[in-house]
């Protein structure tokens, strides 16, 4: 069968059919019985496109989930229709901007129609719905279809979302909170063996490692209840230094800060600002988390707060994220280690930070210059 119809989503640019072609293509799949029993009976959101990558029939389960009309879905492209952040970032839409190159749902695509056989990819999505950000992990399934010579394509979507959650909180168990707990064991065993003057010297490594292990367990249980809306926010006055203090405490506790080391500046404007306490440590500790898992030995994290017009923390590290990192660190199942779930840290300090706290989470990264993630909060009314 000749596939050359059909266009790879993240190497050729985007061309749009036109109205009469994608109603005919509608009509002719339509009328077709196998093609449409065959759409209706996924058991997940799924639509044929055609080699423009536009649809032209979708079954209920899609019409579900975006809550469109068939009238209202044809023509446009899966990116589009479920709210990609990035369907828009270029004039051709979905598929076509440089961050594409790195979705699992166009390399499905590309892969399926440069071969003529199904292909199947993990696919994180972003999506801006009234209440935010909302994060999708899906299995993105492409199936060459071919009708009276016409090239098409199926494309189906299963939700992954709780497989993905699911992963991440064995990690955190298993990696995280074990490692820990570890730590705590190894110590107490110390201490048992030592003279009582000596085993009082660990009673801060103690405190350290057990205050660890809640850290790692609330953490993830407010993961969770942000995710659902339901997380309690308590804005009092903040006094930034005790903050910083305590972060770099907890901070310098952690595997990944074994050789290194971490510098805090605190600069002009008001020290103290109104905010959730133990939300934005928890927010600034991801980000000093990350940033000391991706610098080398005898490298610094600095943690900078500048409150000259807003309160705005920075945390600044040597690395440069690649292309890949940049367009996906915020997804919260995506890793740039093996482990599972090794990037929900970026993307609970950006849950917290917008949708709680109700100010911003930027980065800058470059050569010579290194990786800086910015927490920018809300002034003082």
């Amino acid at each position: 069968m000749n596939r050359s119809g059909l266009k790879a989503m993240y190497v050729l640019p985007a061309t749009s059919g036109a109205a009469t072609t994608i109603r005919r293509q509608h009509r002719r799949l339509s009328a077709d019985r196998v093609a449409a029993s065959m759409l209706d009976s996924f058991p997940v959101p799924a639509a044929i496109l055609n080699a423009e990558r536009q649809i032209v029939l979708a079954n209920e389960k899609l019409r579900r989930l975006t809550g469109r009309t068939h009238e209202a879905l044809l023509g446009e492209r899966m990116g589009h229709v479920i709210g990609c952040e990035h369907s828009s970032d270029a004039p051709d839409g979905c598929g076509t901007s440089p961050a594409c190159g790195h979705c699992g749902g166009a390399k499905a695509f590309g892969a399926a129609a440069s071969s003529g056989r199904p292909a199947t990819e993990d696919c994180q999505v972003t999506a801006h719905r009234e209440s935010g950000r909302l994060s999708m992990d899906h299995r993105a399934i492409a199936t060459p279809l071919e009708v009276d010579g016409e090239p098409f394509m199926v494309f189906a979507l299963r939700d992954t979302s709780d497989e993905q959650r699911r992963r991440v909180l064995e990690r955190m168990f298993f990696h995280d909170v074990l490692n820990s707990a570890v730590g705590l064991r190894n110590l107490l065993q110390l201490w048992s063996s030592l003279p009582p003057a000596q085993a009082s010297e660990l009673i801060p490594d103690a405190a350290a490692l057990a205050a660890q292990v809640v850290e790692e367990i609330q953490a993830q249980a407010d993961l969770a209840a942000a995710e659902r809306g339901e997380l309690s926010v308590n804005v009092a006055e903040c006094e930034v230094e005790l903050l910083l203090e305590e972060l770099t405490t907890l901070s310098r506790q952690y595997p990944e800060a074994t050789g290194k080391s971490i510098v805090v500046s605190v600069e002009g404007g008001v020290r103290t600002i109104r905010t959730d306490r133990v939300l934005l440590r928890r927010v600034l500790g991801n980000l000093v988390k990350n940033a000391l898992e991706a610098s080398g030995p005898g490298q610094a994290v600095t943690v900078t707060f500048d409150n000259r017009e807003r309160p705005v923390f920075a945390i600044h590290n040597q690395s440069v994220m690649s292309e890949a990192v940049q367009f996906q660190v915020f997804r919260r199942s995506f890793s740039t280690k093996a482990e599972s779930g090794r990037g929900v840290g970026t993307y609970s300090a950006r849950l917290l930070t917008e949708r709680y706290l109700h100010g911003r989470l930027s980065f800058t990264t470059a050569e010579g210059e290194g990786t800086t993630f910015t927490v920018t909060l809300p002034g003082r009314e």
